[in-house]
């Protein structure tokens, strides 16, 4: 229905595709049109005209033919869909359309995963903004002045660096004043896997907080005895455990148990240590999460004597990223790259809470679907599928399991042995970089010549993308390789049968498994995917004990059937749906969460504004001070004058809130995340409302202790001090 409604906005191009128009007749029709400043809503009546003009200029300058499905997903994306596109359908070229159309009303940001794209399709597409006179331009991390690219229309950027920006500007409380419309190519990959990442700058650096704590957290852990679970942790599990801690991959969940509470009270000299020992409990739960959640080489490296974060979702390095303060200085701690000094009075913010601030907001996958119901409560995007402009051809064979990894290697060495020997170009895709390595060793002991893609040598990514669809080319890749790319297939690839891609685990989540296979085939190529998978993968985790004990005790006569293949193939659909349910909430409370934070941030900058007029003045000194105050308050006032009180107490405002604000920020986020580990026994409903609550009396505090120390400032301050151009706030 959706689709049929977009086509019925397009169909009006047809009058316009007949008309012949010269590169300046088209400049001129669209300052016509420009000088009209259009609304949001008028943009509809121009779109037929405009992607005509586009459509014209796509084919002269670029010597492109814009396909029907292409100018699909443009109007998708205008109209306020997130459509998705397979791989290498042309989605790059769709955004240039959108983007032309809404620089009518604003400014469009074009947001890409990292740096290299931003930069290729910005300088690829330029010649077709200039016709328009759309001036167009993109962001790097290198450039240092920031004006020039926000001084364009058409701005092609990475997602983090965006944010960046944006943090810098909140910090320095600088307007930024450009969110109309931000086109997000591969959203599902921002918004939804990236859900967990926050982003944080800062004014300064200050000596590590709380090392003491974390110090001795690890100290105490080394004496807890821990038991896994497998399956989802419950409160009755806590009660009958002889264990200290209990932890469960299924559920990413840890709870010290009253056994370990009392373990912890003993070694205290203390009745209740989680009310007297706030802090301590979460280091140690922070330390905790970093022993058993957090592994080298799949979640981190340690480059350069620091932490540098792995994205799960792409293999790639996060090297301006880190996690929350606690599990950063835990990690440090396990690695021994403890760092010296950690951000000050800084900012955090996700990308969820970043980009719900835009006016517009769209974007573009070939994996969205399947986080439809996501998109639609938390962002309230609908969803479009648009259809393949070729027939896809791709084989996707049935899953391969087998009982061990052993078994698993094997059987690929085998696969990849008759592909190459028939040189047909394979793409292995590994889980970690660990096994990425270990597949590449073996791969080369028994004599097959292999190309390595993992987080540790990303800066040889386009070569090696490049290269990986030639005949006879063998990668093996974490799931960075292609995203974003296309691996282009020479002559003879596509006469061999086109990229065979064999991924070696399954993701938590489809989407994932769906990229990976979507790295074949494109374009109505030729293509071939199948995953190998053994009984010792991360995902059978998720599985009951009981329901893995049956499984393996099936004899191989069975276990190898394609009808039993099969079945434990459904099982595995099974527990990502599970996951990705359970990670779906998880995410939408973290975004609750954080909205929260930001909205108590706006309140607290908006209390510089009280500080405008002798009015608002007034009404602070009546509702917020003591009369006794407010008296002395008003006897300064009245030895200064308005004029001068206004500008002195603007002065001091803007100081305490931002130097408040810090240590008010670290108190929100310490009390949200102390309500996180009580998951256990909350509800995701419970706990919003909870921390909603907390958060509300906790800013009438800061708002008590903000006016106090304006006013008390504003009473020490002396007139010979601000006729010598000294500030009246230092402390």
């Amino acid at each position: 229905m959706n689709l049929k409604r977009i086509a019925r906005a397009l169909k009006k191009m047809q009058v316009f595709d007949e008309i012949t128009l010269s590169e300046e007749q088209i400049k001129n029709k669209f300052d016509e049109i420009k000088n009209r400043k259009p609304s949001d809503r008028e943009l509809d009546r121009y779109a037929p005209c405009i992607f005509s003009l586009v459509k014209k200029t796509v084919k002269d300058r670029l010597k492109i033919e814009t396909h029907y499905e292409q100018l699909l997903c443009a109007m998708a994306m205008h109209m306020g869909y997130v459509a998705e596109m397979k791989s290498g359908e042309g989605k790059t070229l769709s955004a240039v359309y959108t983007a032309v159309l809404n620089s009518l009303a604003g400014k469009v940001f074009i947001v890409t995963v990292n740096d290299y794209l931003a930069k290729r399709d910005c300088l690829g597409m330029k010649d077709v903004y200039d016709v328009f006179g759309i001036s167009c331009t993109y962001n790097q991390e290198s450039i240092e002045d920031k004006s020039a690219v926000y001084a364009a229309d058409v701005i092609y950027t990475s997602s983090s660096e965006l944010i960046f920006d944006y943090l810098r500007a909140r910090l320095r409380s600088e307007n930024f004043d450009y969110m109309d419309l931000a086109i997000i190519d591969e959203i599902d990959f921002v918004l939804i896997d990236n859900a967990r990442s926050n982003f944080t700058v800062s004014e300064g650096k200050t000596e590590t907080k709380y090392l003491k704590e974390y110090a001795i957290a690890r100290e105490i852990s080394r004496q807890l005895r821990l038991h896994e679970v497998e399956g989802p942790l419950s409160e009755s599990l806590c009660l009958k455990t002889d264990a200290h801690c209990l932890f469960s991959h299924y559920d990413h969940s840890i709870v010290v148990t009253d056994r370990g509470l009392e373990l912890l009270e003993k070694i205290f000299g203390t009745e209740n240590f989680v009310s007297d020992f706030p802090l301590l409990y979460k280091a140690l739960l922070d330390t905790l999460e970093a022993e058993l959640f957090q592994q080298r080489g799949r979640d981190y490296i340690v480059r350069g004597n620091r932490i540098v974060l792995i994205n799960q979702e792409n293999g790639r390095l996060m090297p301006r990223c880190s996690r929350e303060e606690g599990l950063q200085l835990a990690l440090e701690l396990k690695e021994g790259v403890l760092s010296d000094v950690l951000p000050k009075g800084g900012i955090t913010m996700s990308y969820q809470v970043f980009f719900s601030k835009f006016r517009k907001l769209t974007g573009m996958s070939a994996t969205v679907t399947q986080a439809e119901r996501e998109f639609s409560e938390i962002f309230n995007l609908p969803v479009v599928v648009i259809p393949t402009h070729a027939e896809d051809i791709r084989v996707r064979h049935p899953d391969r399991i087998f009982r061990t990894k052993k078994e698993k290697y094997k059987a690929l060495l085998r696969k990849a042995s008759v592909l190459h020997a028939k040189r047909q170009p394979v793409l292995i895709v590994a889980g970690s970089e660990e096994e990425s390595s270990a597949v590449y060793h073996m791969l080369s002991r028994n004599g097959i010549k292999a190309s390595l893609l993992n987080a540790q040598n990303t800066e040889k990514e386009e070569t090696l993308v490049k290269s990986a669809g030639t005949a006879g080319a063998v990668t093996v890749s974490t799931n960075l390789a292609g995203r974003g790319t296309d691996i282009i297939l020479d002559r003879e690839a596509l006469q061999r049968g086109g990229l065979f891609v064999i991924c070696l685990n399954r993701y938590d989540s489809r989407r994932i498994d769906e990229q990976v296979a979507g790295r074949a085939g494109r374009q109505g190529q030729p293509g071939e995917c199948q995953f190998y998978l053994s009984l010792e993968d991360f995902i059978w985790r998720y599985a009951s004990p009981k329901l893995l004990r049956s499984i393996k005790s099936v004899e191989d006569s069975s276990f190898y059937t394609p009808k039993f293949q099969a079945w434990m193939a459904k099982i595995l659909d099974g527990l990502q749906n599970s996951i990705d349910e359970q990670m779906y909430e998880h995410r939408k409370m973290l975004y609750e969460l954080d909205m929260i934070i930001d909205a108590q941030r706006t309140a607290a900058l908006n209390i510089k504004e009280k500080f405008s007029s002798r009015r608002s003045i007034e009404e602070v000194l009546k509702k917020h001070l003591k009369e006794a105050i407010s008296a002395d308050v008003y006897a300064k006032i009245e030895a200064w004058g308005w004029d001068l009180t206004l500008n002195v107490l603007r002065n001091i405002a803007y100081y305490i809130i931002e130097t408040e604000w810090a240590a008010y920020q670290d108190a929100l986020i310490y009390t949200r995340d102390a309500l996180l580990f009580q998951r256990l026994i909350s509800s995701y409903r419970d706990l919003v409302i909870n921390f909603l609550q907390q958060a509300a009396k906790m800013f009438e505090d800061f708002e008590k202790t903000v006016y106090n120390r304006i006013f008390s400032l504003y009473l020490s301050a002396e007139t010979e001090n601000i006729s010598q151009g000294e500030k009246v706030y230092a402390d």
